[in-house]
């Protein structure tokens, strides 16, 4: 009759592979999550898209230095016409953040 084997030894599930990596990375994120369970979820909904929100426009700023870099993208970086669109875009996403900050702090009527 075997025995049942013991708990395995603190840190035993990081010399796995990278599957099991992952396979307890989310656990452990499931287990952090769980107590959250009762909150309101239309809350965290609009928590999340107002955090969206600030991120676009650092996120597409750091895009549009990026993909400026000859040096670091040569013949593939951005040209008049895509640095026109994208400065076009990152006005309008800033413009929006702002707007939706503005909101959320109460510094907009109704």
């Amino acid at each position: 009759m075997a025995s049942e084997p013991g708990p395995p030894p603190s840190g035993a599930c990081l010399a796995g592979t990278a599957t099991d990596k992952v396979e307890h990375l989310a656990l452990r994120v499931c287990l952090r999550l769980y107590p959250l369970r009762s909150t309101n979820a239309v809350a965290v909904i609009v928590i999340a898209q107002a955090a969206n929100g600030i991120l676009l426009p650092i996120i597409a700023a750091f895009l549009m230095i990026v993909m400026n870099r000859k040096g670091f993208l040569g013949k593939y970086s951005n040209g008049t016409f895509t640095n026109i669109c994208g400065t076009v875009v990152l006005v309008v996403v800033t413009g929006l953040a702002v707007y939706q900050l503005a909101d959320v702090v109460g510094l907009l009527p109704g």
